[in-house]
């Protein structure tokens, strides 16, 4: 689903840009965001995904200081002399913000969940030899 919607995300300014605007400048310049949009678009949707996980597993100490670090970053991106000057720079900061989102979350998902297996895997192996006494 998150490829598709980037992809229609991406294929919509560039198909219909007229209906954004009747600016051909513009209209360029919305076509040549267009891959920035598409690729903001597919992080969303894998950093929506595991911010899910995140949330339904309680991890709200790690979610916090990840979106305190995130929107600090992006700051820095907005506020100071790195900020945009033009809409394709200002695409690829929400690229780069939903980036570290997905980044984050889908690394933090994987740790938890090996973290769980391994604890799994431990538990499954004491009571085996609690099933075996005498070796």
């Amino acid at each position: 689903a998150g490829l598709l919607g980037a992809s229609v995300a991406g294929a919509i300014p560039v198909a219909f840009s007229g209906i954004f605007t009747d600016d051909a400048a513009v209209a360029r310049a919305i076509k040549g965001a267009a891959p920035l949009l598409g690729l903001a678009v597919a992080s969303h949707a894998v950093a929506l995904t595991c911010e899910g996980l995140l949330l339904a597993q309680h991890d709200f100490g790690f979610l916090s200081a990840s979106y305190l670090t995130t929107t600090v970053v992006s700051a820095v991106f907005l506020l100071t002399s790195h900020r945009p000057e033009s809409l394709n720079t200002a695409w690829v900061v929400l690229v780069l913000f939903q980036g570290m989102r997905a980044v984050q979350f889908t690394l933090r998902s994987v740790w938890i969940a090996r973290q769980d297996n391994y604890a799994k895997g431990k538990q499954a192996a004491h009571t085996q030899q609690e099933h075996r006494p005498g070796e």
